[in-house]
C-alpha cells in the first residue's frame, strides 16, 4: 500500500521534473515549452515581441564562456521583470531568440529592452505582432520575419 508520505514524494518529484522542463535556469525565463503552457493560460489582448540577440555565439568567444554571456543576458531580463505590461518570457528557438508575451506598450517594452541590454554591453533586432485569434505562432512568424529582414538590411549575421 501507497503512504500519504510516498505519494508526496512522489508529487515533488514530478513538480520538480516538471519546472526543470519548463524554467531556462541559464537566461531567468522559461524554456519554449513552458512558455507554450503559459500563454495558454492568458486571456485579452496580447502582443508577441520576438527577438535576436545580435552576435551572441561571437560575444560567446570573446568572453570564453557561456556563463559570462548568460549572466549579462539574465541580468538584462531581470530588469524587465516587474515591467507592468511584461506576460511572460521565454526562449523560442535557439538561445538567441526570446520571445515576450506583453499586454500592452510593445513599442515602449522594446525600447525598455533595448535599454537594458545596452548597459550590460548587448544588443538585440526586436519586432512585434499582435496575437490574433489566440494564434500565438502566426503573431511570431510575422515578428520573427521582420527581425531576420531587418537584419539582413542592416547587415548582421545573428552569429
Amino acid at each position: 500500500m501507497t503512504t500519504i508520505a510516498q505519494l508526496q514524494a512522489q508529487i515533488d518529484q514530478l513538480t520538480n521534473e516538471n519546472n526543470i522542463l519548463k524554467n531556462d535556469n541559464a537566461f531567468g525565463i522559461l524554456t519554449r515549452g513552458g512558455l507554450e503552457i503559459e500563454y495558454r493560460k492568458l486571456t485579452g489582448d496580447q502582443y508577441a515581441i520576438f527577438i535576436d540577440l545580435d552576435g551572441i555565439h561571437a560575444l560567446n568567444e570573446k568572453l570564453g564562456s557561456y556563463e559570462a554571456v548568460d549572466a549579462l543576458v539574465r541580468n538584462a531580463f531581470a530588469s524587465r521583470r516587474d515591467d507592468l505590461v511584461l506576460t511572460i518570457a521565454g526562449k523560442w528557438k535557439s538561445g538567441d531568440e526570446i520571445l515576450f508575451i506583453v499586454k500592452a506598450d510593445p513599442d515602449g517594452f522594446i525600447a525598455r529592452l533595448h535599454s537594458d541590454l545596452a548597459a550590460n554591453g548587448l544588443s538585440a533586432s526586436a519586432a512585434y505582432a499582435k496575437i490574433e485569434n489566440n494564434d500565438l505562432f502566426a503573431a511570431v512568424q510575422i515578428a520573427s520575419s521582420q527581425v531576420s529582414a531587418a537584419k539582413i538590411a542592416r547587415g548582421i549575421n545573428s552569429r
